[in-house]
């Protein structure tokens, strides 16, 4: 009996020891992940062989260029931790800077299956196989990248790979595979395409993408024919206008939107909008049962906006463009007036005839010259008129027609 007393205390020491040594030891390593990335040759005296330690250690020798230190450091981890991914990436780059390009490849590939949330290695992996002509796996590897939330200068790789493979015949195919679903990276990617890379790359792009299962948006055809017009390849610009948004089959044929029955796109070959403070413009079905649609536009007689316009392109000639007009409200309609300039600058005709009369369609008229030089393209738009005494006015506009006199 009395052994088995003094058996009771000793256990019990044994029981204190262990718990003792177990909470050292949970807490050591907790200490040791908290230091590993800035510290780890702390993290390793409190933790020996703990792997993330071996592995911030690796990484810092291959700061200081010193990549076979760096493979050594990245293989005690994997001791310790066989599926660490960070420790397998870390030796693939350490292999890679050695010249051992295939063991490298071996490790990255094994790395990469281990994980899809290692932005950096997703990276490498493109890059690799892009150096390896196996496009299809690369261009698979740039979308799942930059369909997540990954670091920005990763992001504008990518995108500066892709600039690169919008002008390479081969790869652009599989660029356009990529691009053709919609995905939410496509539109600023084709934005900084038209803005950066050769223009008749761009178009390529655009033009394989009119027959996809996801529309071009005004977004995305927009800037191009922008760039186009700033070229002053109006010609080429109206072209592709048709081109990209399929126009050419809709109900009508530019180059003048008469009837109002496009939906503005934003693109100088639809009605743009009044902009600017004292105006505000709307299309809608046309009042006074004349049917169709016609342009309601609502100025404050004193103000100088820009009004709705839409771009011309015609052959050297001379026209006439008639249409109605109808005042809804106000008393001085004639301020407002249709200017056809061209587009390199310089007028070509303001209206003619008497204004709008209140509550009835009244036929207006304008006739112009397109020159046969320094004119390829012409701006139609309504000016104001601000006077000395504000008179607002709201007037509609319906079937601009555009006539050829010879």
């Amino acid at each position: 009996m009395r052994q088995a007393f003094r058996r009771i205390p000793l256990a019990t020491a044994a029981v204190g020891l262990g718990a003792l040594w177990l909470a050292w030891t949970m807490a050591s390593l907790g200490f040791a992940a908290h230091f590993a990335p800035t510290r780890p040759d702390l993290a390793l005296a409190l933790a020996p062989d703990f792997p993330d330690a071996f592995v911030a250690q690796a990484r810092a020798r291959m700061r200081g260029a010193r990549p076979a230190v760096a493979a050594w450091l990245a293989r005690r981890a994997l001791a310790r931790d066989p599926l660490g991914g960070a420790a397998l990436r870390t030796l693939g780059l350490a292999l890679a800077a050695t010249g051992r390009q295939g063991d490298a490849d071996t490790v990255m590939d094994l790395a990469a299956t281990r994980t899809w949330r290692d932005t950096l290695l997703g990276g490498w992996v493109f890059r690799r196989r892009l150096q390896q002509g196996r496009f299809g796996e690369a261009f698979d590897q740039a979308d799942a990248l930059l369909r997540r939330d990954v670091d920005p200068s990763l992001r504008d790789h990518l995108q500066d790979a892709l600039l690169i493979a919008a002008t390479d015949g081969a790869m652009r195919g599989f660029l356009v595979a990529h691009l053709a679903p919609d995905p939410d990276w496509r539109e600023p990617f084709i934005q900084r395409l038209v803005g950066e890379a050769d223009p008749e790359a761009a178009r390529s792009v655009l033009i394989a993408l009119v027959t996809g299962s996801a529309p071009l948006k005004p977004g995305e055809f927009g800037p191009y024919l922008e760039r186009r017009i700033a070229e002053r390849r109006f010609s080429d610009a109206l072209a592709d206008w048709r081109v990209l948004t399929g126009a050419g089959h809709g109900p009508h044929v530019p180059p003048l939107d008469g009837d109002f029955l496009d939906d503005p796109d934003g693109t100088a070959f639809t009605w743009s909008k009044a902009e600017g403070a004292g105006a505000v413009s709307e299309i809608h079905p046309a009042p006074a049962a004349i049917g169709g649609r016609a342009l309601r536009v609502d100025y404050d007689g004193r103000s100088s906006p820009t009004l709705p316009g839409e771009m011309l392109s015609v052959a050297p000639g001379r026209y006439r463009l008639t249409g109605l007009d109808l005042m809804q409200s106000g008393d001085d309609a004639g301020r407002m007036g249709w200017a056809v300039n061209c587009a390199d600058g310089g007028p070509l005709a303001t209206r003619s005839g008497p204004p709008a009369i209140l509550g009835g369609w009244r036929p207006f008229s304008v006739t112009f010259e397109a020159p046969d030089s320094a004119c390829a393209a012409q701006w139609l738009r309504l000016m104001p008129g601000p006077g000395e005494r504000p008179s607002p006015v709201v007037i509609w506009y319906a079937r601009l027609r555009l006539e050829r006199l010879g």
